[in-house]
């Protein structure tokens, strides 16, 4: 089996000053969009992060979800965080890979590495930051990178990496080397929704919905009644279901602006420190996203 020709300390080169926010928390929760190869259909893909281990003794969290056939991955995803780089273990070199470096500056590259079972052969894939900057996701500025990868003739834009989130495509993004959309009836297609209890959810607006619900099923859930809407003090949520709710108050931009959780018959919401304007509510059973309704914040 080969080895990688690089060490570990030459790709953590580029180190930050603190050690970035945690990633992939148990609890987070991936959902993207997925295209059918041979038909116009479109569905859901779903990645959580389920749990703590340990690979060649370094502490890992483990990712499970739709995962793809040839991938260095397939089954489940074991990922090591270092300060502000996060690696992946690749079964085929037998170690950890960068994945992202969140404090990497531009021109900062790293590789990829693939070995086929039936031919054996090696395939590589370079990645390059071309820039580096900061967007506001609810109410956090995070570090974002704008990466370019390898191709035949040179580096070509990619992909928008983005800290505490990842790829705006896919979370493993070497998918587009290692599998390629032949290899599967489903591909992915960019970043729907992601949530951790920390950080709340985050709709890119993608899609209508982090799921593939429809139309009806992203209206207020059966049993669930908001009011008064429009509202200027207190919103009243009205809980008649058998289970208890989680929900969170968003404004525009898809900050999370107040989380609770409906398990009693009436649940009050103070709105009044709010400025005027259109919000939405989402509910949750757990992190499944069942509906949601539009709220109006007057004075």
């Amino acid at each position: 089996m080969r080895h990688l020709t690089f060490t570990l300390a030459l790709l953590l080169s580029v180190s930050s000053l603190s050690a970035q926010s945690e990633f992939a928390p148990i609890g987070a929760v991936w959902h993207y969009t997925g295209r059918e190869i041979f038909s116009p259909n479109t569905t859901f893909l779903r990645l959580e992060s389920v749990s703590d281990t340990v690979v060649i003794n370094r502490p890992c969290r483990k990712l499970e979800g739709h995962f793809f056939f040839n991938m260095p991955h397939f089954g489940a995803l074991f990922l090591h965080q270092q300060g502000d780089s996060v690696l992946f273990y690749n079964p085929d070199m037998e170690d950890f890979e960068l994945l992202y470096n969140f404090n990497a500056q531009p021109g900062f590259t790293w590789t990829h590495t693939k070995v086929y079972p039936l031919s054996m052969e090696t395939a590589t894939i370079q990645y390059r930051v071309d820039a580096a900057s900061t967007v506001v996701i609810n109410g956090r500025t995070l570090r974002k990178l704008q990466v370019a990868r390898s191709t035949e003739s040179g580096f070509a834009p990619f992909a928008d990496i983005v800290e505490t989130i990842g790829s705006e495509y896919y979370l493993m993004y070497s998918f587009y080397l290692f599998a390629g959309p032949a290899f599967d009836a489903t591909y992915p297609d960019g970043l729907r929704c992601y949530y951790d209890p920390a950080f709340g959810l985050y709709e890119t607006g993608l899609a209508a919905s982090c799921e593939a619900l429809s139309a009806n099923d992203l209206s207020e859930p059966e049993g669930i009644r908001v009011f008064p809407n429009p509202v200027s003090d207190v919103l009243h949520i009205e809980n008649l279901r058998p289970t208890a709710l989680a929900f969170d108050l968003l404004d525009l931009h898809g900050r999370v602006l107040r989380s609770g959780l409906s398990a009693g018959i009436r649940t009050e919401l103070s709105v009044e420190q709010l400025p005027a304007g259109v919000y939405q509510i989402v509910f949750r059973e757990g992190i499944r996203l069942i509906g949601r309704t539009r709220v109006v914040v007057a004075r």
